[in-house]
C-alpha cells in the first residue's frame, strides 16, 4: 500500500510538472527546438505536445466535439493527457485508502471508484463553468434549463452521469444483496438513457445552427 501510495504520488507530480513545462517553459526548451525539425517527431510535438495543441479538440469532426471537448480530451494533446494522468493518480490513491467494497473483486472496485471520482470531479467543473456563463444572465430557471439542454447538451450530459454515477453507488454501498444491484443498474440505464436524449439534442442544433458557442474546458 505504502510503496503504492508512494508511486501514485511521484506520477501525480510528474504529471504536473508536464503540464506547466507546455504551459509555461515550452519556450526555449530543447522540445520547442526539437519541434522545428521537418520529421516524424518534430511534428508529433508540434501537433500533440505543444502549447497550442489544445485547439485540437476543436479540429475533429462536429459530430464528435462534444466527446472530444469533455470526456476524451486526454486523447488529443500532451496537456491535458497530463492532467488526466495526475487526476487518476490522485482519484486511484483515495480508492485504495477508501478501499469500496461494490462487487467483492478489488480490482472492479477501484475501477468503479475511480470512475465515480471522476465523474463528480468532472461533472462538478462543468456545472460550475456553466453557472459563471449563463446563471447570472438567466432569471428564468426553466429557460436555463433548457439553453442548457439545447445548446451544450455534452456538458448537460455530464451532469446527469454525475447524478447516476452517485445514485448508482450509494446503492451498492446502502442497500444489501440483488435490490442494490438492482437500483444501481437503473440509475446507470438513467444516466445513459439521458446522456444520449441529450447528445442527440445538441446534434440536431448543431447541425441546423442552433448550437451554443464554442466553449474552451482546457
Amino acid at each position: 500500500m505504502m510503496f503504492a501510495s508512494l508511486f501514485l504520488l511521484i506520477l501525480a507530480g510528474l504529471a504536473n510538472a508536464g503540464m506547466d513545462l507546455i504551459q509555461f517553459r515550452w519556450n526555449n526548451s530543447w522540445a520547442e527546438a526539437r519541434a522545428k525539425k521537418q520529421d516524424a517527431w518534430g511534428k508529433f510535438l508540434r501537433q500533440w505536445v505543444s502549447p497550442d495543441a489544445w485547439r485540437n479538440k476543436y479540429r475533429v469532426p462536429a459530430v464528435f466535439r462534444p466527446v472530444f471537448k469533455t470526456w476524451m480530451v486526454w486523447v488529443t494533446d500532451a496537456w491535458h493527457f497530463c492532467q488526466m494522468l495526475m487526476f487518476t493518480a490522485y482519484e486511484l490513491l483515495a480508492a485504495l485508502w477508501l478501499a469500496p467494497q461494490f462487487t467483492g473483486h478489488q480490482v472492479a472496485d477501484l475501477a468503479l471508484a475511480v470512475l465515480a471520482m471522476k465523474a463528480v470531479r468532472g461533472g462538478t467543473f462543468e456545472l460550475l463553468f456553466l453557472s459563471t456563463i449563463y446563471v447570472p444572465a438567466m432569471s428564468d430557471f426553466w429557460k436555463f434549463i433548457r439553453t442548457v439542454a439545447y445548446t451544450h447538451g455534452h456538458r448537460a450530459s455530464q451532469a446527469m452521469l454525475v447524478l447516476g454515477f452517485i445514485g448508482a453507488a450509494l446503492c451498492a454501498a446502502l442497500i444489501p444483496g440483488v435490490w442494490g444491484d438492482i437500483g444501481a443498474i437503473a440509475f446507470m440505464l438513467v444516466a445513459v438513457f439521458g446522456f444520449v436524449r441529450i447528445m442527440i439534442w445538441s446534434s440536431r442544433e448543431k447541425f441546423s445552427g442552433g448550437f451554443g458557442p464554442e466553449d474552451d474546458d482546457t
